[in-house]
């Protein structure tokens, strides 16, 4: 079948001559593509999809009381969670961003491109449009759509530019991924759009790769969650075959994995060094004449860099980027079809470096690229509003409670981290859950220093779990006399002005039921534990946009006998976002939005809403899901969370056989989710997704018409 031809000009600028010539070679192209894209074609390629996602989430789950990500990432090669439509809530006002294609000027407003989105494409681009698998997952629905017969002609080439935008960005992600590099390709060799520098480079990625056939090591290395071990299998091979005069981007890109899971980035940089040579000089990039896979080197070197949080990095990196772009410099020629990574984390580094007008003028070269692109979209608005500031004043008096069982090492480290932000503190409370370690000693060493009057100790003679834990703070009198509460794990440190970026984010969204903010590993930085959660439901929410349809009630939700068979309620009736496992933090989850949740590592409280609420779940106890669970039943009322994405929170990484969770501690978290899903059924789950979506939306559109007026001032 072919698609229709158009009775009119399509919308971006093409004949109907002109599109019957390239229609039959662009769905060749879209159905040869999404056969790939869709399914990949070998065990070790489905492995290196979920690969990043499924260590994630184990490193995620090495923490005891933070299971949420166990529930993040449904197995890509057995289920797809599919989410509804939504409508585009308002029109607002657009305005143009200046691309250049082929030499001729496309102007390109926010608001106008997104309304030209299917609503299905937009409601999985709200979550975000980063991560690799996610990304792929987008570019093979907007490929099957465009290919598919019956779809008008603006539609389909709609779906076509963004399906092929969303394959290259998935690739970027994941840029040693030479399997995704050779998908890109094919489709580059069908429907030509790449600029030249580009394709040489995705070329000589996927030149690189070489995919064993046997992965049984691996995979058991990587079960057993021995990353060091799978570290320095990946690694032999990388040296073997930079002995022998090769490359195998295959092996790096496994290590480089382990690397970051193992807390050895600085192994991981040796290893690319060995693999793709040294990174160049910048006075070596002004030259040219450099071999394409010499721009990864310095890519992936500049990305090392640029999570170490040091000013000095952070200029290095910065020059790293620029040569890279110099290098393959196609977003000046071809913007649609440029490696456009590095400008977007030269922005990055431009804002670490206070340079936030360059970094706003190099993200808008990408934006005109790419108006689709919702986390720069985010992240480049509330850079442009100041939101990456802290306000000058804590929130208003604020109780931090705290709550510990034999981790008083871990506390202590904790107590430490918090006492550099004493001075915007009311009330420390600290809860002793029946331990029989050292926590008693700590809690009165931290007692002396920070003095009675402030701190608040309580010491319990059993463990009652951490609902119960948290109820009993909350009901302290010297909590309820302040306007804030904050729950912290004992385990994790905050920055010393933490409550300051709280205090903006309660002035971004002072009607949010709670506020939270990024949680990074220990060792680990570049490696996002949580960020923003959102409700994915695992059946299809039909119609939510309005209207009903077969198997809805009157208000277009679904009915439950229709949706929610017993069968899927023991299975997984909803998850939440994954988006943060998907990748590395390069400023990507930097924005303050709404969300369904927020991490209880760092939760924040209006003291009032908290004891009107009610208090966390008993019957999630000893531990986990009981802070989504709070977040859920207050969305569940229709008042979100609001995510902080501008501060981070590090989270203590467990090592060793102390990663693993024991039998026990899985069978728990596997209750208590259980116990979850079993207290929103179908239409709660429906509502509040649509709430979700509604509320996503219509902040979006509100920045992008922001950034819209922002760009038309120059």
């Amino acid at each position: 079948m072919v698609l229709r031809q158009p009775a009119v000009v399509p919308r971006h600028g093409v004949s109907p001559v002109a599109f019957r010539g390239e229609r039959r070679a662009r769905r060749r192209a879209c159905l040869s593509v999404v056969r790939s894209v869709r399914r990949p074609a070998s065990f070790a390629s489905r492995l290196a999809l979920a690969a990043t996602r499924r260590l994630a989430i184990a490193r995620a789950c090495r923490h005891d009381a933070r299971h949420v990500h166990q529930m993040c990432a449904p197995d890509v090669r057995t289920r797809r969670a599919r989410q509804p439509a939504t409508a585009c809530l308002s029109a607002g006002v657009p305005l143009c961003y200046t691309r250049q294609n082929g030499g001729a000027s496309m102007s390109v407003s926010l608001l106008a491109h997104w309304r030209t989105l299917a609503p299905s494409i937009r409601s999985r681009l709200l979550h975000g449009s980063v991560g690799s698998a996610h990304c792929l997952r987008l570019a093979s629905r907007c490929l099957t759509a465009a290919g598919a017969s019956g779809v008008g002609s603006g539609d389909a080439q709609t779906a076509f530019r963004l399906g092929r935008a969303l394959l290259l960005a998935a690739w970027e992600e994941d840029p040693c991924n030479g399997q995704l590099a050779s998908q890109v390709l094919a489709l580059h060799g069908r429907v030509p759009w790449l600029g030249e520098a580009t394709a040489r480079l995705l070329a000589a990625v996927a030149g690189a790769w070489r995919a064993p056939a046997d992965l049984g090591p691996l995979e058991r290395l990587a079960a057993a969650g021995d990353w060091q071990g799978a570290l320095g299998l990946a690694a032999g091979h990388v040296v073997r075959a930079a002995d022998a005069g090769t490359c195998d981007l295959f092996w790096l890109r496994q290590a480089l994995v382990c690397a970051e899971l193992s807390g050895d980035a600085a192994w991981g940089a040796d290893l690319a060094a060995r693999a793709l040579g040294d990174v160049p000089a910048p006075e070596m990039f002004r030259r040219g004449g450099l071999a394409p896979l010499a721009a990864l080197a310095a890519y992936l070197e500049g990305c090392r860099l640029a999570t170490s949080g040091n000013a000095a990095d952070f200029a290095r990196a910065l020059g790293l980027f620029r040569g890279c772009s110099a290098l393959v410099g196609d977003h000046v020629t071809s913007p649609e079809g440029a490696w456009l990574a590095p400008l977007e984390r030269a922005g990055h580094c431009m804002t670490r470096l206070g340079a936030r007008d360059g970094a706003l003028s190099l993200w808008r070269v990408v934006l005109a690229a790419r108006p689709w692109h919702v986390s720069l979209i985010l992240r480049a608005h509330d850079v442009a509003q100041g939101y990456d500031q802290p306000a000058p004043t804590p929130p208003g008096t604020t109780a931090a409670l705290l709550y510990s069982w034999n981790k008083g090492e871990e506390l202590d480290e904790a107590l430490q981290a918090l006492a550099a932000s004493l001075d915007d503190i009311t009330v420390v409370a600290c809860l002793d859950n029946g331990s029989t370690d050292a926590t008693g000693d700590v809690m009165r060493v931290w007692g002396d220093r920070m003095g009675r009057d402030r701190f608040v100790p309580v010491r319990l003679a059993v463990n009652v779990g951490a609902p119960a834990a948290r109820n009993w703070l909350m009901q302290l009198p010297q909590v309820a006399t302040c306007e804030y509460a904050a729950y912290l794990d004992d385990d994790a440190a905050v920055p010393a002005d933490w409550l300051r970026h709280f205090a903006r984010a309660v002035a971004v969204r002072p009607d949010a039921a709670a506020w939270g903010c990024r949680v990074v590993d220990w060792h680990s930085p570049a490696l996002v534990q949580s960020a923003a959660l959102h409700m994915v439901p695992a059946f299809e929410v039909r119609n939510v946009a309005g209207g009903a349809e077969a198997g809805t009630g009157e208000d277009g939700l679904p009915e439950a006998e229709a949706v929610y068979a017993p069968t899927l309620a023991h299975g997984l009736p909803f998850t939440v976002s994954d988006l943060h496992c998907q990748t590395t933090d390069l400023g990507r989850f930097d924005h303050i939005r709404p969300c369904v949740s927020v991490t209880g590592c760092c939760h924040l409280f209006r003291t009032r809403d908290l004891l009107a609420r009610g208090g966390f779940a008993l019957s999630l106890s000893p531990s986990q899901y009981d802070d989504l669970e709070h977040d859920l039943r207050a969305a569940r009322d229709g008042r979100l969370a609001c995510y902080d994405g501008f501060f981070a929170v590090r989270h203590k990484k467990r090592t060793g056989k102390a990663a693993r969770m024991s039998g026990a501690q899985y069978g728990n978290g596997l209750g208590n989710r259980y116990k979850l899903h079993g207290m929103y059924d179908a239409l709660a789950v429906a509502r509040i997704h649509r709430m979700e979506l509604e509320a996503l939306e219509q902040d979006l559109l509100e920045r992008m018409a922001r950034l819209d007026v922002l760009h038309r001032r120059g």
